[in-house]
């Protein structure tokens, strides 16, 4: 489960949000939010997303799937504790 529950919004920055799997962009101001675990069980991003599997976070594909760990969130409602 995540630590957070729900959805943190975060608001589209100036410019707009090309979202190319829609191929719409989101207007700027507009609040927007998704649920942690849609992004840590997507099958598109990780690779057998049920499958506890440490060495996924080995090299640089590791360090690439990183962007994409949201357990402790990002940005400015990241986590205090976070090191």
């Amino acid at each position: 489960m995540p630590l957070v529950p729900g959805r943190l919004p975060r608001t589209v920055p100036q410019g707009g949000l090309y979202v190319p799997a829609t191929k719409q962009t989101i207007p700027e101001g507009t609040v927007v939010g998704i649920d942690h675990l849609a992004i840590h069980f997507d099958p598109d991003i990780f690779e057998k997303p049920y499958e506890f599997l440490p060495e996924r976070w080995d090299g640089e594909a590791g360090k690439e799937l990183n962007h994409w760990l949201l357990s402790f969130s990002k940005g400015r409602t990241d986590c205090i504790g976070k090191t």
